[in-house]
């Protein structure tokens, strides 16, 4: 099935992002972005897609959350589904 393998980021108190542990700041959220996007783009005939699946519980900053989007936006994806916990 093609575009199986997509990313999945996880926001809560601290953003994490699994790939990328541990936490990340805000100085290297951008190109950490922007590379894991950039991977999975380069891999797409092997089932990866540039879909994110961003999900954020209660505790999770608004702040943090569009630092995400914008950052997935600077690298040109706006592929994104949000949910909530």
């Amino acid at each position: 099935m093609p575009g199986t393998n997509q990313m999945i980021v996880r926001c809560s108190q601290y953003f994490r992002q699994p790939r990328l542990q541990p936490a990340l700041g805000d100085a290297r959220l951008y190109d950490d972005m922007s590379s894991t996007i950039a991977y999975h783009r380069a891999h797409a005939s092997q089932n990866y897609t540039d879909h994110i699946a961003l999900t954020a519980d209660t505790d999770a900053s608004y702040n943090t959350i569009v630092k995400i989007l914008d950052a997935a936006r600077e690298a040109k994806d706006d592929d994104v589904g949000f949910v909530t916990e």
